[in-house]
């Protein structure tokens, strides 16, 4: 998530090589992550971004 703030355009194969894990791991990774309701994705795969959805810190507050 830290790295789709930094650059909400990054792409799955960019994360897959900053990580160092296989891509397979990052969809897996994503579809939970949308699961959960953490990121959502607007736009196409190739023009589209990452949208970080409303965040709790540990005490349950938002962030944003």
């Amino acid at each position: 998530i830290e790295l789709m703030k930094e650059n909400n355009q990054i792409t799955i194969i960019e994360l897959s090589n900053k990580l160092k894990v296989t891509v397979r791991t990052i969809n897996r990774d994503i579809t939970q992550l949308k699961e959960m309701k953490k990121i959502d994705r607007v736009g196409s795969d190739k023009t589209g971004h990452w949208l970080i959805l409303n965040q709790e810190d540990k005490n349950g507050n938002n962030k944003f």
